[in-house]
């Protein structure tokens, strides 16, 4: 009931207001105008002006509440982005801050408190950097590894939201005086304390580490399982520490900074009642007597 005679004076006004400016204030026509000319229906289509100010008019009088504000960029909501993660970062030495080569890296993927999927790499050979891809909403375990170094784990968690370029620098600290590192993939002649080529690789790591920290002195402890009797595990375990000194003085390193011990069975590690716990027995451990 309201719309009617609101739309009929907004009509009549401004086609009275069309002849006053154009016919030059010519009154006469509007009683054949006006008289017996009512819409028979209400049809803003009809209605609705198609030209000037009138038309102006018509919108901004019976649609003043339905314009649009543009709504700002900043209010925008930001989308997720769902392509993989590329983690990327570098090993470095947590003192001096220079890269350490060849550290190797563990990344392993947790679901439900538990560890379902693992990747091991290593850095490449200088710089120690490293980068991986990595697909979103996954929590991950990242450790890191290097000789001469404490190992470092760290958790962390990719998300929607997480960064494209995801960068994680690791720092790992240098073994201090008193800490022991068990060398691994050391091999001897059964019964025997004659090194099998199979141990370089882990024994030039050694040297190299000795050669890059030159402070440094080092226990070489053998260490066997309890086969055979205790005087011969003991002079076994001694024999075979003195290998290794014997290799690591021909690649150049000083015997002063090196010395050997054999432990024999004394220091078991794992059960020597399964043939898995005698192999973990059989080892070799650096110790750090100076740094």
């Amino acid at each position: 009931m309201f719309y009617y005679p609101f739309s009929r004076f907004v009509y009549f006004g401004a086609r009275t207001y069309w002849q006053m400016n154009m016919k030059k204030n010519d009154f006469s026509v509007l009683d054949r105008e006006i008289v017996g000319n009512w819409p028979e229906e209400e049809d803003p289509k009809k209605m609705k002006s198609s030209g000037g100010n009138i038309g102006i008019m018509f919108q901004v009088f019976i649609n003043p509440f339905n314009l649009k504000i543009p709504r700002k960029i900043d209010d925008i909501e930001e989308e997720p982005v769902f392509t993989d993660v590329k983690l990327s970062g570098v090993v470095i030495d947590n003192e001096s801050n220079k890269p350490i080569g060849e550290a190797a890296i563990k990344i392993e993927k947790l679901e439900d408190g538990n560890y379902i999927e693992m990747i091991s790499f290593k850095t490449e050979n200088s710089d120690g950097n490293y980068e991986i891809k990595l697909p979103r909403n996954t929590k991950y375990r990242i450790s890191a590894e290097a000789f001469g170094y404490e190992s470092k784990a760290d958790v962390f968690e990719l998300n929607d939201y997480s960064p494209a370029d995801y960068k994680k620098d690791i720092k790992l600290e240098k073994l201090k005086k008193g800490q022991t590192m068990a060398l691994k993939n050391i091999y001897f002649k059964k019964a025997s304390a004659e090194l099998l080529s199979e141990s370089f690789p882990e024994l030039d790591k050694l040297f190299k580490f000795l050669d890059s920290n030159i402070d440094v002195e080092i226990e070489i402890a053998g260490h066997t399982s309890d086969e055979g009797t205790d005087a011969y595990n003991q002079k076994l375990s001694q024999d075979r520490a003195e290998s290794i000194v014997n290799y690591l003085v021909t690649k150049g390193i000083s015997s002063k900074r090196l010395n050997p011990v054999g432990y024999g069975e004394k220091n078991p590690v794992a059960d020597n009642g399964t043939e898995e716990g005698r192999m973990l027995n059989r080892r070799v451990e650096i110790k750090i007597l100076k740094n």
